[in-house]
C-alpha cells in the first residue's frame, strides 16, 4: 500500500485556509492549470490565493488561484 503524500490534517488545514480568506461557500472548487488564465480572468467576485499561501499545499511554479463566479 503506497503511504499518502498528504495527510487528511494537511487537506483540512489547507480547505480551512481557503475558507477563512473568503465569505463565498463554493461547492465545487476547481483547479485550473497555468495554460487557462483568460478563464480565471473572467471570473467575477474573485479572491486570488497564491499557492505559497496555502499551507501543506505543494507550490506552484507560477502566480495565484482565483475564485469567484463566471457568468
Amino acid at each position: 500500500m503506497l503511504t499518502p503524500a498528504f495527510t487528511r490534517a494537511d487537506y483540512e488545514a489547507a480547505a480551512e485556509e481557503v475558507r477563512r480568506r473568503t465569505h463565498q461557500t463554493p461547492k465545487i472548487a476547481i483547479i485550473l492549470g497555468s495554460g487557462l488564465g483568460p478563464l480565471a480572468d473572467s471570473v467575477s467576485n474573485a479572491t486570488i490565493i497564491p499557492y505559497r499561501e496555502i499551507p501543506n499545499w505543494p507550490q506552484a511554479p507560477h502566480g495565484g488561484h482565483v475564485q469567484g463566479h463566471k457568468g
